[in-house]
């Protein structure tokens, strides 16, 4: 029961997540930049990586893990910024670049913000 929860929980990120790249790369989004920062990186990745550590953690589908659920949606919000904005970045200036460690630090918080609210609420569902 609990690995079906991880594995809807997980599927519902990763297509948003996916969805965002997808978008960028598919539609000439130059018109609607600031938009689409805005609604993508500002609100939907870290209200959804939000949800989704405070669902785990809140109905105890992550126990003894639950930390790397920081490492990994700091990785991922890293990832969805390195894949977007600084590719094609390098892809116009024909410069490499690393990705940025502050993209993990917001993906890493706001992680960070969704346990807490799922421990809290955990530990107020075992009390009553």
């Amino acid at each position: 029961m609990k690995i079906k929860r991880f594995r809807k929980l997980m599927i519902c990120y990763w297509v948003f997540w996916l969805a965002g790249i997808g978008l960028f790369w598919t539609r000439n989004i130059n018109d609607y930049l600031i938009p689409f920062s805005v609604g993508y990186f500002i609100i939907g990745l870290p209200l959804a990586s939000i949800v989704v550590s405070m669902l785990m953690v809140s109905s105890r589908i992550i126990n003894k893990g639950r930390w790397i659920l920081i490492f990994f949606f700091g990785v991922m919000y890293m990832l969805a910024d390195y894949l977007t904005f600084t590719l094609a970045n390098m892809r116009a200036f024909h410069k490499w670049s690393w990705p940025d460690l502050d993209s993990f630090l917001i993906g890493a918080a706001c992680a960070l913000i969704g346990l807490f609210i799922g421990t809290v609420l955990s530990r107020h569902a075992k009390r009553h």
